[in-house]
């Protein structure tokens, strides 16, 4: 459990680092899951989100140290909140909400409603008491969040957009990659060159050409003996 030495957020670490190593276990399965039966598998997720903070309701111990779970103990809040396996059915639901909004693009409760209901089960989670509070009762509101989000962009596309940031059924949560990365600085760096070239050739129609010459970098810059 993170304490007051060391770096006290590599829990955030370790539960991304299983979920890595779990993904390429994962996605197969969930690919077989049929579209019609996506609802209900994000269902069982969520049920099994709830069921973390209900098991924890039976360890006690030293209270908690820090600003999280003030009236939890040491072995809830590692259970509840840094555990990676507990936090497992959080990623599952991400993956199935990705593959409903690949299915229909369009399809969302609106941003504002999800929001409305982000504030609702915040002020509930406010009565249940911390082991509820920290995952269980956002889990719903900030999925639908996400996928209010993306369906907003579908219907509205960013005016900047790249095929590498959106996600894809092998890749849900997608940034660009290295290679993609380097492909990008790559196209800009042709066009640009293509602009030199044809300012270049715009210069050559209108001077004679004994009086031009290129200079010795290779950058194609045109320099004029005037």
């Amino acid at each position: 459990m993170p304490t007051g030495r060391g770096n006290g957020v590599t829990w955030s670490l370790t539960c991304e680092f299983v979920f890595y190593l779990l993904f390429p276990l994962l996605l197969p399965l969930l690919r077989r899951v049929p579209v019609a039966r996506l609802t209900q598998a994000a269902a069982c997720c969520l049920a099994a989100i709830w069921a973390v903070p209900l098991a924890s309701l039976t360890p006690a111990g030293t209270p908690a140290d820090g600003p999280l779970g003030q009236e939890m103990s040491a072995a809830q809040l590692v259970l509840v909140y840094f555990w990676p396996i507990a936090r497992v059915p959080e990623f599952v639901l991400g993956i199935i909400l990705a593959r409903f909004h690949l299915e229909h693009p369009t399809r969302s409760p609106g941003i504002p409603a999800a929001a409305l209901l982000l504030l609702v089960s915040y002020t509930v989670g406010l009565t249940m008491g911390d082991p509820f509070q920290l995952v269980a009762v956002s889990a719903l509101p900030l999925g639908l969040i996400i996928l209010a989000a993306a369906a907003s962009d579908s219907l509205n596309p960013a005016t900047v957009k790249s095929p590498d940031l959106v996600p894809t059924a092998s890749s849900p949560c997608r940034a660009p990659s290295p290679a993609s990365i380097a492909a990008e600085v790559e196209r800009v760096g042709c066009q640009r060159e293509s602009l030199r070239r044809a300012d270049s050739r715009q210069v050559g129609t209108s001077m004679r050409a004994d009086q031009l010459r290129h200079c010795g970098c290779g950058c194609h810059r045109v320099m004029c003996d005037w």
